[in-house]
């Protein structure tokens, strides 16, 4: 049930949802299981600490969902890699360094094109104005 609910947060185990009135919190973690190093490409499993992000997803019943994630921070096993640690990433619900799931920023990119559609038209070169008279950016 919980992942018909939340799709976009189907890669993760959820552990908890809190419903906090107008918000709702879903505590989730990764997966067990190891983590290729961006560096030499090694698998590994060692853990070296917990790191928690916050994403914000769709809205549920007209209410925010925020998931709070817990991912690992784990330690490269490869002796000649330069990088010692790597955080796990979870590249089916977010981009690094994103602060909402795919899901939530699709669905803000799509909005952001229909509601700037009409008004982009009329600014483009050699298109109809929107109405008698109407023209903007010297076209």
């Amino acid at each position: 049930m919980i992942k018909t609910v939340f799709p976009g947060l189907s890669a993760l185990v959820i552990d908890q949802v809190l419903d906090l009135g107008n918000l709702v919190r879903v505590m989730a973690r990764t997966p067990p299981g190891g983590a290729a190093c961006p560096e030499c490409g090694q698998l590994s499993e060692r853990v070296h600490a917990y790191h928690q992000r916050q994403l914000a997803d769709l809205p549920v019943g007209g209410r925010a969902v925020i998931a709070q994630v817990r991912v690992r921070r784990l330690v490269c096993v490869t002796a000649t890699c330069p990088r010692r640690t790597l955080r796990e990433q979870v590249p089916d619900v977010t981009k690094r360094w994103a602060r909402r799931t795919r899901q939530l920023t699709a669905l803000v990119a799509d909005l952001a094109v229909v509601t700037t559609g009409r008004a982009g038209a009329r600014c483009w070169p050699g298109s109809a104005p929107a109405s008698r008279g109407a023209r903007c950016c010297g076209y």
